[in-house]
């Protein structure tokens, strides 16, 4: 996607790479991000999260074909000076064992496209909604306290929690096991649904675009996916 990207913006010369890490692309590519920007690799860039998910989506299966939609959502970062904000703590993690919680059967190397796997659709999302819950949910909690742990910082100081918009249940419980005020959390699926790795960067700009977000509030973000990824960011605007 990235090269086609910094051709459609006029990028010439500049590096680009696609990161694959599910619904929690975003978080892992502002991990990415700023280690490149504090070790000096790069002076600014531009973190997209995109989804297509309706190209792989089976539209007979009610249990996946009404929780996903399209979206792409982007944030242009910067190199600062100490103390001016900007990333201030970041967790990334990843559970091999739970990889086929939500996963495609078959498009890839180990099963390529065939004319059998095409009639047995095994090119759609197949979804154990049951595991994603129990997981996504912890996984997410540990990961925003750890993000918070290295950034020095307490829920307390929290402005904002944007999580990834999976569904409203898996939100609520999320926002009780760590207990932040509901009314701090960021919540756009009903008319968005979940967009994957666009679901993150989508909130946070209907956010500061109606005004809920503003320039020096403290914003945790979370979000679980496919592989089983996770991960959290807390960053000042």
């Amino acid at each position: 996607t990235s090269p086609f990207i910094a051709a459609g913006i006029g990028l010439n010369e500049s590096a680009f790479f696609d990161i694959k890490a599910g619904c929690s692309g975003f978080i892992y590519g502002m991990t990415v991000a700023d280690a490149l920007l504090r070790a000096g690799a790069s002076n600014s860039l531009l973190l997209v999260g995109i989804e297509a998910l309706s190209r792989m989506t089976d539209w007979t299966d009610r249990k996946t074909c009404v929780l996903f939609g399209d979206g792409a959502g982007a944030v242009v970062m910067e190199r600062g000076e100490e103390g001016q904000g900007g990333i201030l703590g970041t967790s990334i993690h990843g559970d091999h064992s739970k990889a086929m919680l939500l996963h495609l059967p078959a498009g890839g190397t180990r099963t390529p496209a065939s004319h059998e796997s095409v009639d047995q659709g095994q090119h759609f999302i197949k979804m154990e909604g049951a595991g994603v819950y129990r997981s996504a949910v912890s996984m997410m909690a540990q990961a925003s306290l750890e993000a918070l742990a290295r950034a020095g910082m307490t829920l307390d100081e929290i402005d904002w929690l944007i999580p990834h918009q999976a569904n409203l249940r898996i939100i609520e419980s999320l926002v009780r096991r760590i207990g932040i005020n509901p009314e701090r959390v960021v919540v756009n699926l009903d008319h968005v649904a979940n967009t994957s790795t666009a679901s993150v960067p989508v909130a946070l700009d209907e956010a500061v675009r109606d005004g809920r977000i503003k320039p020096g509030d403290r914003v945790l973000m979370t979000a679980f996916g496919a592989g089983a990824c996770y991960g959290a960011a807390v960053v000042q605007l």
